[in-house]
């Protein structure tokens, strides 16, 4: 679950005197800084608490068609972050290939490398249900498009959950030729693989689109969405607000997040924050930590 923190205290020396102020001003009512702060809207600071992290070394990758986001995980505890972006305009294959040729993707370390895709061809399925030989029907269902150049790909459960997605076949054969055996799975399976016991909201944010899942006790929904302004945003978080009205969520981002959009988002909702994931000091990228929540989640010991 998460641990929420305010982002700071009232303090008795910014009480305001009753006897503050000119003559005009008396017989008016008076609100004080506590009552103002009171119907501020609050903006937090949103930490995974306490995380249980896998044993053994891993290499976590989050790949979209912008670039890669890594971390590498040793003997429990995270040694390194790393950012990698693609030149604009090509195909995810020829994005990689070129570089790989540059000598700018990772190199494979450790036991174990897991991918996680940032996709729009992905739907969620409950691993009860769930059958390897309808893997493409359950895709087909949900909307998502694919021809005979696709792999559907199927992560490993995660909290009662599969992520079934569709990747171009030249692109995982890429990822396997330069990490070997891999696995896969998607942002939508943060939210689980951190389980929060309170109610809330998550937004993972990509260049046009955003992941969202509710939460509570349990998945109420989970989605990608098309998500290029922040009106969409808005819409998009309202809407699962409405979907359950008796729900008191709170709304937590991580992502690519635009300069002020906390700020922003906090004049509608009541309790908006980045998650921010806790790191060691010599990791460094405290200040933009959330742009790497997806992958360091991967390195998790599943619930």
């Amino acid at each position: 679950m998460f641990v929420v923190v305010g982002e700071g205290r009232m303090s008795a020396r910014g009480k305001i005197s009753s006897k503050t102020g000119d003559r005009k001003g008396r017989g008016r009512k008076r609100r004080s800084f506590f009552t103002e702060r009171a119907h501020r809207p609050k903006r937090e600071t949103m930490t995974d608490s306490k995380p249980k992290y896998r044993a053994g070394r891993l290499l976590a990758l989050q790949l979209s068609r912008r670039g890669m986001t890594g971390c590498l995980l040793c003997d429990g505890a995270v040694e390194r972050l790393l950012s990698v972006r693609f030149a604009a305009g090509k195909g995810l294959a020829e994005a990689l290939r070129e570089a790989s040729d540059m000598g700018r993707l990772p190199e494979p370390v450790g036991d174990r490398t897991e991918i996680s895709l940032d996709t729009d061809r992905v739907c969620l399925v409950p691993a009860e249900l769930f059958d390897p030989s309808d893997a493409g029907s359950y895709l087909d269902v949900h909307g998502v498009s694919f021809d005979d150049a696709d792999e559907v790909l199927v992560s490993s459960e995660v909290a009662g959950a599969i992520a079934l997605m569709a990747c171009e076949g030249e692109v995982c054969a890429f990822l396997r030729r330069r990490y070997g055996e891999v696995g896969f799975t998607h942002p939508l399976l943060d939210v689980l693989r951190v389980g929060p016991g309170d109610e809330v909201i998550e937004a993972v944010l990509s260049r046009d689109t955003v992941h969202l899942a509710a939460y509570a006790s349990g998945l109420l929904y989970a989605a990608t969405l098309p998500c290029r302004t922040e009106a969409d945003l808005l819409y998009l978080l309202e809407s699962v607000r409405r979907m359950f009205p008796d729900r008191m969520f709170r709304v937590a981002l991580s992502g690519e997040l635009p300069d002020g959009l906390v700020r922003s988002l906090g004049r509608r909702f009541r309790r908006v924050g980045a998650v921010r994931p806790a790191l060691p000091g010599s990791v460094g990228h405290k200040e933009d930590s959330y742009r790497y929540a997806s992958v360091i989640r991967m390195c998790y010991e599943n619930r």
